[in-house]
């Protein structure tokens, strides 16, 4: 995927959030996230004023909110979007915000697990330091389009976190 396309018509600075569902949406799911964003979009606001904003689903299980760098979106418009999401799990059980998932790619599809479940799977050596994951933790258009958000295990901050145990000894013995 090309991120490089993805919101051309924002700046680089330009605010996003990443939601990641636990499972992938089926296209009826799809639709109904995008028919309640659409909704929510119209009627997005910071301080009164409407949000310049934007959302797209990527891989069929991630929504990629972004608003235009130049609104003070903040504290309310940011729990507003946050709104739809806990809409979306209550309503139709679509969850989106479940923080305990760790997203990676297995042979180009899309995986999201627990982080315990991914941590046996560096203890197994059943994912590497070349496992595709995703980085849902970048704040701006830059980073996205720059490829820091579906990077390589050893450039994201999961490389840290997800020692194997074998590693963790030996640095515990240092």
């Amino acid at each position: 995927m090309n991120n490089a396309t993805i919101f051309t018509e924002f700046s680089d600075s330009s605010r996003i959030w990443i939601y990641g569902f636990e499972t992938p949406l089926t296209p009826d799911d799809s639709n109904l996230v995008k028919n309640e964003l659409n909704k929510f979009m119209t009627h997005w606001n910071a301080h009164g004023i409407p949000v310049q904003g934007g959302f797209t689903i990527v891989h069929d299980i991630f929504v990629i909110l972004c608003a235009d760098a130049n609104q003070n979106v903040s504290g309310c418009s940011i729990d507003s979007s946050v709104q739809i999401f806990k809409s979306l799990k209550e309503n139709h059980s679509l969850n989106a915000l479940n923080y305990d998932l760790v997203y990676y790619k297995d042979n180009n599809y899309v995986n999201a697990i627990s982080r315990n479940e991914f941590q046996q799977l560096i203890n197994n050596d059943e994912v590497n330091q070349n496992t595709i994951v995703f980085n849902n933790t970048i704040q701006n258009l830059k980073e996205f389009q720059d490829d820091k958000w579906e990077v390589p295990l050893s450039e994201s901050w999961h490389f840290k976190a997800f020692l194997k145990t074998s590693d963790l000894a030996i640095i515990s013995k240092m």
